[in-house]
């Protein structure tokens, strides 16, 4: 039996996935429940990123699948056995080092709040699996709402996007490299006083990669680039008219 998650301690020295053979069905995996229900409607940190004027249109039919997780890539019964449960570790994998970035990203986020680090950046909602800015441009451009969130996986739509959608894509690659290429933590040790942990958890701390700041770094001047070609789109179209 695996001890309930805490995403403060990570997964180190838990159970992550079971490993059973079935007479008539082969290898098969089970997840433990904490986590189970995380890796089977496929959670990913998504990123959304629109200006206050153009809020994304409703869409019905979106509605009405939101409480449907996107379908699994490896669903096809054509597959091995061995090349299917290969493909769900992965996904499973997948969910769970972004569960482990969000975790992270909102620790930083609470962090530069306190220290005001970031001004131009108004947290509008935080809660534990949404975190939503307001990007203030500070000239004649429209502000920015830039969510970070960690729920499932949707179906991607059939039509393509434009700028602001490709542009959150973009951001939700570069926030996983951002989190993959963070060094390690330190090991944790055992037996120590009160001083040492205290000593231990300040370096812990101090050696944390700071992904939010990294992550607003990059943001800034993508956001203002894509507001300002749009601003220009719809200046041209105006004087088309």
């Amino acid at each position: 039996m695996t001890q309930a998650y805490d995403a403060k301690r990570g997964l180190a020295g838990k159970f992550l996935v079971y490993i059973s053979y079935h007479a008539s069905l082969g290898v098969c995996l089970r997840f433990p429940h904490e986590l189970g229900c995380l890796i089977q409607w496929r959670y990913r940190v998504l990123v959304k990123i629109r200006t206050l004027r153009d809020p994304p249109k409703a869409d019905a039919s979106k509605d009405s699948q939101a409480k449907k997780p996107a379908p699994l890539d490896f669903a096809d019964l054509s597959l091995s056995r061995s090349r299917a449960v290969h493909a769900a570790l992965i996904d499973a994998q997948e969910t769970l080092i972004d569960q482990r970035l969000f975790s992270l990203f909102r620790e930083c986020v609470s962090r530069e709040l306190m220290l005001d680090a970031t001004p131009r950046w108004h947290v509008q909602c935080m809660s534990p699996s949404e975190v939503a800015f307001i990007l203030s441009s500070g000239t004649t451009l429209q502000p920015v709402k830039v969510t970070v969130s960690y729920s499932p996986l949707q179906p991607s739509a059939k039509e393509g996007g434009d700028v602001w959608d490709w542009l959150s894509k973009w951001a939700e690659v570069h926030l996983r490299e951002l989190f993959l290429k963070a060094p390690a933590p330190l090991p944790k040790q055992k037996r120590r006083s009160q001083a040492e942990k205290a000593d231990a958890d300040a370096a812990a701390s101090a050696a944390m990669p700071n992904l939010f700041a990294n992550f607003v770094s990059w943001a800034e001047p993508q956001c203002e680039a894509v507001a300002r070609y749009m601003e220009a789109s719809r200046s041209g179209d105006a004087k088309q008219e």
